[in-house]
This record gives C-alpha cells, sequence and structure tokens, in this order.
C-alpha cells in the first residue's frame, strides 16, 4: 500500500495536477507580445490553466520612419524640419542640429492625439547632452525655446518620446534664429542680449533714442529750484542725474493727486516721489502713468514738492497733470473706501457719529446667546449682535431639503456657522465685507435640527438682514 501512494502523488506531480486546480481543458495562450503596458500579464505558454489569453496587450503596429534608428545620441540624426515622423513602442527619436553663438532656437513638434493615447512630449540637450529644456503638455504641441549663451557653436539634440510609452505620428519644425544687430525702435531683441532698442547698449547713439531738449522748467533740479504752479503740461523732459521739482501749496483738508504718464516706447523709465513739509509721503514706479497722492488732514496747509526721476535711462519725455481738490468725504453706507484711508463705510471713523453706524438696541429674539437658547429662526428679519452676545437661530431641514442663508451688515465683521443639534459645525461663512452667505442640503433620511450662529468676529456691535428659506428636496 505504501508503494503504491507514492507512485500515485509522483505520477499527480508529473503530470501538473494539484489539489485545487483542474486539469487542462483549453488551448495554450497562442500570442507572443511582451508585457509593454506593465499590467503584469505576459504571453507565458501556459500549459495547464491557460483557456483564453488574459493579457490585453496587443502587437504594436506602428511604423518606424525611414530616418531610424535614431534612438539616442549616438544614432541622432540632423534634421530641422520633417513630416510625418513617428514614436514607437519603446523607444525615442534625437534629432540634432547645430545653433550658433547667441542664436536663439525654437523646437516644435506637432501631432494628432485623437484617443488621447497619443501624447508625446519632448526634451531639449546641449552639446554635453545635459537636459537644458522640456515640454511636456497634454496639449497636441510641444515646444522649447533657448539661447545658446556660448561663445561657440552648439550640436544641440532633442529627443521626442512617448508619454507612458506611447505611439504616434508628429511633424518637426526646428527654427534657429541668428542674433543680428540691434534694431533700436523695432521691438525686437535682435542681438539676445536680454535688452531691446533703446534699453539696448548698442542704441545709446541712435537718433531713435535721442534725448529730447530741455524743457521751459529748468533748472528745477531740487528741491531749492522746484518750479510752481504747473498743474497741465506735456512734452516735459528729464535726465539721469538731473531729476525735476515741482512745487505746490495743499490746504486742509484737500487732497493733491499728481499723474505722469511718460513715452516707454523707446526704454525710458521714471519714477514719481511726493513729498509734504519735506516728509516723504507717496512714490510711483513700475507703472505707466505713475500716479502720486497725498491727504492733507493735518491742522495746517503743506509745502508740497513731486519730483520725477529717471535712474534706468539717460532721458525720458513725460506729461504732467495736479490736481489739488477736497478729500472725498466717506460714505457710510455704500460698501467704498470713498476717502481712501483703508477704512470703509461704518470702520472709518469719519462715520463714527453717523446714526447708521451707532450700535442698535437688542432686538426682540434675544435671549438667544447660547445654542441651548436658540430663538426660532424666521425666513427674514432684521436683528442685532453684540461682540460678546452672539445669535443663534433654531432651523429644522427636512430629508433632502436645503437651507440657504444670506446676511448682510453695516458694522465691523460679522460671520456665519451653521451647527448641528449637538454643536458640530456643518457650514460656515467668514467672509471680510459686509456680505455672508451659506447653503447646507440634509442627506439624512430623518428631519435635520440645525441652529445658525451670527456671531461678531470684528468689531462692537452690528445690525444685520438676514434670509433663511429652507427649501423642499427637488421633486
Amino acid at each position: 500500500m505504501r508503494s503504491s501512494f507514492v507512485f500515485f502523488v509522483a505520477l499527480a506531480l508529473a503530470s501538473g495536477c494539484t489539489k485545487d486546480e483542474p486539469l487542462e481543458t483549453g488551448s495554450a495562450d497562442a500570442d507572443t507580445d511582451a508585457d509593454s503596458d506593465s499590467d503584469t500579464d505576459t504571453d507565458v505558454v501556459d500549459t495547464d490553466t491557460a483557456v483564453v489569453d488574459t493579457d490585453t496587450d496587443t502587437a504594436s503596429t506602428c511604423v518606424e520612419d525611414t530616418y531610424e534608428p535614431n534612438d539616442d545620441f549616438t544614432d541622432a540624426i540632423a534634421l530641422t524640419e520633417g513630416t510625418d515622423l513617428a514614436v514607437c513602442r519603446g523607444n525615442s527619436d534625437v534629432w540634432s542640429f547645430d545653433v550658433p553663438s547667441l542664436a536663439l532656437v525654437t523646437a516644435t513638434v506637432t501631432f494628432v492625439d485623437a484617443d488621447a493615447d497619443g501624447d508625446l512630449d519632448i526634451r531639449l540637450y546641449d552639446e554635453a547632452e545635459a537636459e537644458v529644456e522640456y515640454s511636456t503638455g497634454t496639449t497636441n504641441s510641444e515646444d522649447v525655446t533657448y539661447l545658446n549663451e556660448s561663445a561657440d557653436t552648439q550640436t544641440m539634440y532633442l529627443e521626442v518620446y512617448g508619454y507612458n510609452d506611447a505611439e504616434n505620428t508628429y511633424d518637426l519644425v526646428v527654427d534657429v534664429v541668428p542674433a543680428t544687430d540691434e534694431v533700436c525702435a523695432d521691438g525686437d531683441d535682435n542681438d539676445h542680449d536680454g535688452e531691446e532698442d533703446c534699453w539696448d547698449y548698442d542704441c545709446a547713439a541712435d537718433v531713435a533714442c535721442a534725448c529730447p531738449a530741455e524743457d521751459a522748467n529748468e533748472p528745477n533740479d531740487d528741491e531749492t529750484h522746484a518750479k510752481t504752479g504747473v498743474t497741465n503740461a506735456t512734452g516735459l523732459a528729464v535726465f539721469n542725474q538731473d531729476p525735476d521739482f515741482f512745487a505746490y501749496t495743499v490746504a486742509v483738508g484737500d487732497r493733491i493727486t499728481a499723474t505722469v504718464p511718460f513715452d516707454d516706447t523707446l526704454g525710458a523709465d521714471i519714477s514719481v516721489d511726493l513729498y509734504a513739509d519735506g516728509v516723504f509721503q507717496d512714490s510711483s514706479y513700475y507703472a505707466n502713468p505713475q500716479v502720486v497722492w497725498w491727504d492733507n488732514d493735518g491742522l495746517a496747509a503743506a509745502d508740497v514738492v513731486v519730483a520725477i526721476v529717471t535712474s534706468y535711462s539717460t532721458c525720458a519725455s513725460y506729461d504732467l497733470d495736479v490736481a489739488i481738490a477736497p478729500i472725498p468725504p466717506e460714505v457710510c453706507d455704500d460698501s467704498v473706501d470713498n476717502d481712501d484711508d483703508g477704512d470703509i463705510d461704518c470702520d472709518d471713523s469719519a462715520c463714527t457719529d453717523v446714526a447708521y453706524c451707532q450700535c442698535p438696541v437688542e432686538d426682540a429674539s434675544e435671549d438667544n446667546d447660547t445654542r441651548q437658547t436658540a430663538s426660532p429662526g424666521p425666513v427674514t428679519g432684521t436683528f442685532a449682535v453684540f461682540g460678546l452676545d452672539p445669535d443663534y437661530l433654531a432651523y429644522t431641514i427636512p430629508p433632502g431639503g436645503t437651507i440657504t442663508v444670506d446676511l448682510t451688515h453695516n458694522l465691523g465683521d460679522v460671520d456665519l456657522a451653521l451647527l448641528s443639534d449637538a454643536g458640530t459645525s456643518l457650514r460656515t461663512s467668514t467672509g471680510t465685507d459686509f456680505d455672508e452667505h451659506l447653503t447646507y442640503t440634509n442627506a439624512a433620511p430623518n428631519p435635520l435640527p440645525v441652529v445658525l450662529e451670527v456671531d461678531m468676529y470684528r468689531g462692537t456691535c452690528a445690525a444685520y438682514t438676514l434670509t433663511a428659506i429652507v427649501s423642499p428636496p427637488a421633486p
């Protein structure tokens, strides 16, 4: 009996049979393609369980172009333009081209990714085979641009490859633009040195970049010689190391605003500074026009000086417009900082005594200062909230129903929070303006009691108007 049992086990192992595996009933896996999609399915012939081919890999139908093999730097093909080129699974195309010193090269690859599985990407390498640029977008075009800042011509390389082993055909255009002498009024950096037109030192003596003549206000090169009474002038000129100063008197309660547009087409740049009684107040730079302003909210008239300076160019032509007018009053209920002091409406000290900005009296919903003492929530109404005295309003949202809350207020900063009956926060609205909004849908199968918290985040008190609509579920 013992020898018979051993013989039976040996026979079973030799036949490939195991306890849990049925005997072979189908044919072997017929295709031989590799596991190129990395799904762990490979086409090894299964001699004991393969009834069907479970590997979803299919043999590539990609047709290589006639430039193959050009899959690496060693086999790179010199090419600057081509159509119907092809990248097939498992390899890249590498193209080479010469880029002279200070030349700008732009390489563009275009293709059609109709099935979202043919996305191509590109990399640009320098002569040392170091990557210098790349493009890995998701559109049907990839491009890279590079400036050869070296003193010598470089052989550069462009690699075109498939994202996630994608296959596709494509067109290639490589545009090499050599550096030329700077043209001083065409808007281009012709010599590729990072400076264009009159910003380029090569144009310093060009007639297109010539400085304008001194204007009639000279000499006004410092505060002592500041020109008075100039409120509207055109065609003025300022020079490096030769600023222009203009003087004004600003009465109490008045604002002075100086607007200075200038001609920047030839590389000119200016900045504007404003001083009141010798103290710096405002500055404007990196803009056109430059604008500076100052409010005299003091106790006496002030001597104001506006200085026009050019530091990054030899000269500049500009216009000057100066307006002196009363400081605009703050409107206390329009949500606008009318007087430009950084405070809006009731937050502005000018509105302190305005009735609209006074603390309201307690409303009829009090005492509803805790979640446990929440008053029944109205659909709409006007209420009062105080810094240490929040309001709590109770609602019930039906299954599938939605509550929508809108609140406007006049003072400080009021925030909203929608709480569950247990005090868990469901939604919040914590804006910094005078309007708050929140919405919440009850996804539970039962009615949901909620409490709306109205709280002062900043300020002493506020009057607010509330609208809270509880909508049934959509049919």
